[in-house]
């Protein structure tokens, strides 16, 4: 799986978690709240049940009949009465209906309906085995009986009343749990369509670079090649020319000018060369102010720039030779960007910390904020005569190195971060 898959899979996934995440803490607090309104049900059904076992009484007690007593019913109502108050604060499963234990908070109601049940069930049953069967006797009783019945419906009401309100309070945070749930999707939906598109720009960019590198790769080497061999002609002809000329200042002039020609065909082959291939190390201890000194004298300096040198000094572990052309490309750049009007300074700072840090600053014009996230793409370039791979191949050969390189528009600066010798692996 490429990397980019993968990414694109991990972010997927998220996303499909939180959808089941958010299904199920709905569908949780909806059955809560099915249960809680079973409830407020169960407790609205004990007024029934409590008018029942009245009702029933009063049936058997004046039926007209000459039969014995049948108390069947009665004590059936009282039981089903029972077993409601019972379930209420128990919960469970009656009758296909599944309610939650009463919550401690009503524990206090549920004992005086529970007190007051059993005083109404006393005085059903003491009735039910009485033996004055006067008329008098049983208004008294059953007015007795209907004045605990009614105390009992007053507390289930109360109950029924208070689980209703927890009811709607339960019910106005689920509208609220539906909104925040239904808002934090969005917003995760929102910010992985965004993430999945920096990952497809960044991609994207990856590829066109990696595009245009594989485009020149091939014919910029074979170039490069072959533009060796006459370099090396034209260099030991100079050399031939120096000593076989009799007066050196005659002649002098010109094989400066072409030294410093080839130096600069050779420069921009060892670009192609550093930017598109990762040539192996070849691994020493250096010094930092030393390298930086062999690239002053190698360039051309001139007379209206000043090159300001560090005083102090850092060892790192480096490709010396890759090292050179990084720091002659930078010098390079701030010469060509300071130009010829004006007098100029190039800034070179040292500092040794965790890493070596080397900073190259020039005095030219600020960058424009437009080519900063391009300069270090390869074939970007601004001038007429570049080839759009010297900070392409000062950036490989730096991480390479296994350090960095950054820029700064205004002022303008490059900062190199190298590690300390000893800091890492030598590669070769």
């Amino acid at each position: 799986m490429t990397k980019l898959a993968y990414k694109i899979t991990v972010l997927v996934t998220a996303q499909i978690i939180l959808i089941i995440t958010s299904f199920l803490v709905m569908i949780y607090f909806e059955s809560q709240l099915n249960l809680t309104g079973s409830s407020v049900n169960v407790a609205g059904k004990n007024r029934l049940l409590t008018i029942l076992v009245r009702d029933e009484l009063r049936d058997e007690l004046f039926q007209e009949s000459d039969q014995m007593l049948d108390r069947g019913r009665t004590l059936a109502a009282l039981d089903a009465l029972e077993s409601n108050i019972l379930f209420l604060k128990n919960g469970g499963t009656l009758s296909g209906v599944e309610i939650n234990p009463l919550s401690p908070r009503f524990e206090d109601d549920w004992n005086l309906i529970w007190e007051t049940f059993e005083q109404y069930r006393a005085a059903v049953l003491e009735r039910l085995s009485a033996d004055d069967s006067t008329a008098a006797a049983l208004i008294a009783d059953i007015n007795a009986i209907k004045h605990t019945g009614d105390r009992l419906v007053e507390l289930s009401d109360g109950l029924t009343d208070k689980l209703g309100h927890d009811v709607d309070v339960f019910l106005s945070n689920l509208v609220l749990l539906h909104v925040l749930i239904g808002i934090v999707n969005v917003v995760a939906h929102v910010f992985l369509i965004f993430l999945i598109w920096r990952i497809f720009s960044r991609h994207t960019a990856e590829m066109i670079r990696m595009g245009k590198a594989a485009a020149v790769g091939e014919l910029a080497v074979a170039m490069a090649h072959d533009m060796k061999t006459p370099l090396g002609t034209i260099q030991n002809s100079a050399t031939m020319i120096r000593r076989l000329v009799d007066d050196p200042t005659v002649i002098g002039s010109v094989v400066d000018r072409m030294e410093r020609a080839i130096r600069s065909i050779s420069r921009q082959i060892d670009d192609i060369m550093s930017g598109l291939r990762n040539i192996p190390l070849v691994m020493s201890r250096a010094s930092v102010l030393e390298m930086l000194g062999r690239s002053v004298a190698s360039v051309n300096v001139p007379d209206n720039i000043r090159i300001s040198m560090p005083k102090d000094d850092a060892l790192v572990t480096c490709d010396t030779a890759k090292m050179g052309i990084v720091f002659d490309n930078l010098l390079l750049n701030a010469i060509q960007a300071i130009g010829d009007d004006g007098d100029g300074r190039v800034i070179i700072r040292l500092a040794d910390g965790e890493t070596v840090t080397i900073e190259f600053e020039n005095s030219g014009s600020p960058i424009p904020a437009s080519h900063m996230p391009s300069i270090f793409e390869p074939l970007f370039t601004t001038k007429p005569q570049g080839t759009g791979l010297g900070l392409v191949s000062c950036r490989n050969i730096i991480e390479q190195h296994g350090g960095s390189i950054s820029a700064s528009r205004d002022p303008v600066v490059f900062t190199l971060r190298l590690p300390k010798a000893g800091a890492g692996r030598e590669r070769r």
